[in-house]
């Protein structure tokens, strides 16, 4: 978990059309191990002040989620672009993203899930 930035907790809507999250729930039930590409839009609208410390990180909104698919199935130029701002933001070579281990957790409960 990021110390500078939170998201918030909710996402569109599916029946807006802004959330094309829901359009791979399955894939995400029969494959969860499987890294995906998704394209989000975000904004900040509140913020978490914490007055004693000094502190305030903004709560990022997602407007707008779009599924693309998996890494072997976007363009190579968008996963080209995702290494170079992570390059750009870090000032490192960042690892292959096909050779990045994503860390597995056990199940969640229904109160962390939100339900």
């Amino acid at each position: 978990m990021s110390n500078n930035v939170r998201f918030d907790s909710t996402i569109p809507p599916a029946d807006n059309d802004m959330n094309g999250l829901d359009s791979i729930t399955q894939e995400l039930i029969d494959d969860p191990m499987t890294a995906r590409v998704v394209l989000l839009l975000v904004n900040a609208p509140k913020s978490i002040v914490n007055a004693e410390a000094g502190t305030t990180l903004p709560k990022l909104n997602i407007i707008r989620a779009e599924p693309v698919g998996t890494l072997g199935e976007v363009a190579k130029e968008l996963r080209d672009q995702f290494l170079k701002s992570a390059e750009k933001r870090t000032g490192k070579t960042p690892l292959p993203l096909d050779t990045v281990e994503v860390v597995q957790q056990g199940p969640i409960s229904d109160a962390e899930a939100g339900s």
